[in-house]
């Protein structure tokens, strides 16, 4: 299984770069940027080409962008790529420590989305 992070500017090598500094290299993750000069046919074209044989999780960053849509209409003709929308660092993460052991979505995705809501704080509601 692989993971593809694919989002709007620079997000997903930006989301690679804070993975590669907390945790390494990880060469099942890689990345997909979707620019302001493309208009969705480069970036479905590269995800095509990313998807290969194997399983692969999509993540993006928001439900109904250009990256979310592309991604989707790959995942509807293959049954071998699912997506995952509105993805921050710490879920991605998370993700990544377990995706070699990980050998179906659910595995992979299991107390992921739950956790997700956990890393979302406002410090100033901590202290009342």
């Amino acid at each position: 299984m692989k993971m593809i992070i694919c989002g709007h500017g620079r997000y997903a090598s930006g989301i690679k770069s804070a993975l590669n500094l907390i945790c390494g290299l990880n060469e099942r993750i890689s990345v997909i940027d979707f620019v302001d000069s493309d208009d969705g046919t480069k970036l479905y074209e590269d995800l095509k080409r990313s998807v290969g044989d194997d399983q692969v999780l999509i993540v993006t960053d928001i439900v109904g962008g250009t990256p979310f849509k592309k991604s989707a209409m790959l995942a509807m003709d293959n049954e071998n790529i699912d997506v995952l929308a509105g993805a921050n660092l710490a879920m991605i993460l998370e993700m990544s420590f377990k995706i070699a052991h990980s050998p179906t979505f659910s595995e992979l995705l299991e107390g992921v989305l739950e956790g997700a809501s956990e890393q979302i704080v406002l410090l100033s509601k901590c202290y009342t």
